[in-house]
This record gives structure tokens, C-alpha cells and sequence, in this order.
């Protein structure tokens, strides 16, 4: 028979050993890449020399999006929908508008006319902030991991190098 003592303890070694199996974003999306056919042969640097952390560059430029957000899920959509804009703008111009022309209508199947204006609203702000504000950073980014929520929200970026 075993006593409460021993219960306890075998739970408490039970939750320290589910408590080591949670991965950090970074450590999720590093396993992704590593997984994915496309990417499986790239050369990953965790921190390129003399590079700013994409993640800072990325909250920097969706932070207006970001600001009107109310929840983690509509969150999670603008940081998708930044990223896509972003990558869009290091494409040639015909090809940018090929992928926003998709972008606007993939999130307005609806294509009531506010919504459209408000999506095309938004590529416009961030291609000007791209534009203004981080026109000499190239790098493409190729997945990212976010994790936590808004108070305590981590995000962890694979991208390119600047060429």
C-alpha cells in the first residue's frame, strides 16, 4: 500500500517531468524548419553577427496593427498579414501586386466594399512603413513562432540574410 507521502510526491515528479516537455517558440519553430523539405538543407544562424533580431524589426512594424488588436487570435492574424505585406514588398512590382491583389481578397471573401478598402487601407500603411522606415532591411522571412500572450507575447523569426 502506498501512503499519501509517496502519492504526492509521484505527483508532484509526474508535473515536474510534463513542466520540462513545454518548448520554447524559438525551440518549436527551429524543430519546423528543421522538418520542412524546403528549408531541411538551410544554414541556420540563431543570431547572425552585426543583424538586428528580425523579431524586434517585425513587432516594430506591425505595431499599429498590433495597437487596435483585442484579442490573441486577431493578433496572431495581423502578424500574418504584416509578414505577408512585408515579403510582398521585396518582390518585384508586378509580382507585389499579384500577392496583395490574393492577400485583399482571401481576407474579404465577402468583398463588401468597406472591407476591401480596409484591407487595401492596411497594405498601404505597411508598405509605407516598410517603405519609410526599414528600406535597407531585405530579409525575407521565411516562418516564425509566436508564443505567450499580449502582456507576455514572445515571437521568434527564421528569415533570410540580407543579401
Amino acid at each position: 500500500m502506498t501512503s499519501k507521502r509517496d502519492e504526492k510526491r509521484k505527483r508532484r515528479e509526474k508535473r515536474k517531468k510534463n513542466n520540462r516537455k513545454v518548448k520554447s517558440g524559438k525551440a518549436i519553430l527551429l524543430d519546423r524548419i528543421r522538418k520542412s523539405e524546403l528549408l531541411s538543407k538551410a544554414q541556420i544562424a540563431e543570431k547572425p553577427q552585426d543583424a538586428e533580431k528580425m523579431s524586434e524589426v517585425l513587432l516594430d512594424f506591425v505595431s499599429p496593427l498590433l495597437d487596435v488588436c483585442e484579442d490573441d487570435e486577431t493578433e496572431k492574424k495581423a502578424m500574418e498579414f504584416s509578414i505577408t505585406v512585408w515579403n510582398a514588398y521585396l518582390l518585384p512590382e508586378k509580382d507585389q501586386d499579384k500577392l496583395i491583389q490574393e492577400l485583399i481578397s482571401g481576407l474579404s471573401p465577402s468583398s463588401k466594399a468597406d472591407d476591401l478598402a480596409m484591407s487595401k487601407y492596411y497594405v498601404d500603411m505597411l508598405m509605407e512603413r516598410k517603405k519609410k522606415y526599414f528600406p535597407n532591411n531585405k530579409r525575407l522571412i521565411v516562418d516564425y513562432q509566436i508564443s505567450g500572450s499580449r502582456k507576455k507575447r514572445h515571437l521568434s523569426v527564421a528569415s533570410t540574410f540580407s543579401p
